[in-house]
Parts: structure tokens; sequence; C-alpha cells
């Protein structure tokens, strides 16, 4: 197993979430990462604030607050 390279430290909340870090999230059954997204703008400290941006049909700047309906687990990351 190789060491943590422990150039982020995770984040509580997603309204926590600064422009720059990361959210991530996998599947209830998945082991591994799903998918990963950059919050690119804030505008509140509350989760339709929070926006994200991803390769996946070229999005840009979507309200976290969107999202909040799937059945995931989530992951935060400041960097």
């Amino acid at each position: 197993m190789t060491k943590a390279l422990k150039r982020s430290t995770s984040a509580k909340y997603v309204t926590d979430l600064r422009r720059g870090d990361l959210l991530q999230y996998k599947s209830k059954s998945s082991t591994t990462m799903t998918h990963s997204m950059v919050v690119t703008k804030k505008t509140s400290s509350t989760t339709s604030g929070v926006y994200l941006s991803y390769h996946s049909t070229n999005t840009l700047n979507k309200p976290f607050s969107k999202m909040v309906g799937l059945n995931v687990t989530w992951f935060g990351h400041h960097v």
C-alpha cells in the first residue's frame, strides 16, 4: 500500500469548500471514486452557492444544489 501524499485535507461540509477545491463522489456500491469536480464559483455559504465544473458533458458552474438528490457518498478536499 502506498502512503497518502497529503496534498489535500478533507472538508467536512460541501459549504466549507472554496474555489479550486475538489468534490468527488462514489456510488454506494462502489469501492472507488466515480466522479471528480472542481469548485469554480462560490456565491454564498449555502449548497446552492457552491458551483462545480467537470469534463462530463462539458459542464461549467453547475450548482451543487442540483446534485443533492444523487444516491452517492460525497468527499470534499481542500487543495
